[in-house]
């Protein structure tokens, strides 16, 4: 079997797309006696192919939400490590046969070919926001039309959704809710940096709010900013000590960095809430 902290040692494996491809269903890891994941060999080819993609500048949570999908449309007996997922442009695309589709089933055009056709225009946000809504509704947005927008668009467009996500922190640099989803929607779009900046800001107006603080946690993490990350697990902690989630993060973080005391003390805490 094999543990997160070995992969990230013989491999560069990361830690948190581990903790992305187990919380989609992707793979599914036991726990040991001391509740660190265990890994079979399946696992780690699947990993190590997943860790490929992610040198790709493919995002964890992005990249776990597509192989979930893959997963459901896949026979059971065939394994993802059976198909080839590789990156088309700024979009994830699977081989079936002598196609390319991407995870809707779609085919796709290899724009990278010089016979290819141009690839569409982004749209203008406002254009957007004029489709997104009923006709003539669209000629200045309060706060709430603006933040439903931004949600509208995360599926569609997550590049104009961040946009107007900062659009809506400029005009209430206090909105929480903005702030964490630009923050989720920044990893996502391997702008991890961007999500800590983001994430402090929010804090410099809501310092003991427990999910901001946990998304600065997330954030630190993919930069590699450790001691940060712990700090922003704590503070999550305080403000709320029943985020199970803070602990889990907390304790996979101390296991990396051989701190095995503290990765069993929030991996002990994290059990108890999970069992209620």
């Amino acid at each position: 079997m094999f543990t997160v902290a070995g992969l990230k040692r013989s491999y560069g494996i990361k830690p948190t797309l581990v903790a992305a491809l187990v919380n989609a269903g992707v793979i599914k890891a036991t726990r040991g006696p001391k509740g660190a994941y265990q890994l079979d060999f399946q696992d780690v080819v699947l990993l190590r192919s997943a860790a490929a993609l992610a040198k790709s500048k493919v995002p964890p949570a992005r990249l776990a939400k597509f192989l979930k999908v893959l997963r459901q449309r896949l026979p059971e007996d065939a394994p993802l490590s059976s198909v080839r997922v590789f990156v088309l442009g700024k979009e994830l695309v699977v081989r079936i046969g002598d196609s390319l589709e991407n995870v809707a089933g779609q085919l796709m055009l290899d724009f990278s070919r010089p016979d290819a056709p141009e690839p569409p225009k982004v749209e203008r946000l406002e254009a957007i926001a004029e489709a997104a809504d009923p006709p003539g509704r669209r000629a200045r947005h309060a706060a709430d039309d603006d933040f439903a927008l931004a949600q509208k668009l995360e599926g569609s467009d997550p590049a104009l959704a961040i946009r107007a996500y900062r659009r809506l922190l400029a005009k209430d640099p206090g909105c929480v809710d903005a702030a964490l989803n630009l923050c989720a929607l920044l990893i996502e779009s391997d702008d991890a940096q961007g999500a800590c900046r983001v994430a402090r800001e929010a804090l410099s107006h809501h310092p003991e709010h427990a999910l901001l603080n946990y998304n600065l946690g997330v954030a630190c993490e993919e930069c590699e900013h450790f001691a940060e990350a712990l700090t922003a697990y704590t503070h999550a902690l305080a403000s709320d000590p029943l985020l199970a989630d803070a602990h889990f993060n907390a304790a996979q973080l101390h296991e990396t960095l051989g701190n095995a005391r503290d990765a069993l003390r929030h991996m002990s805490a994290y059990r108890r809430l999970k069992r209620g």
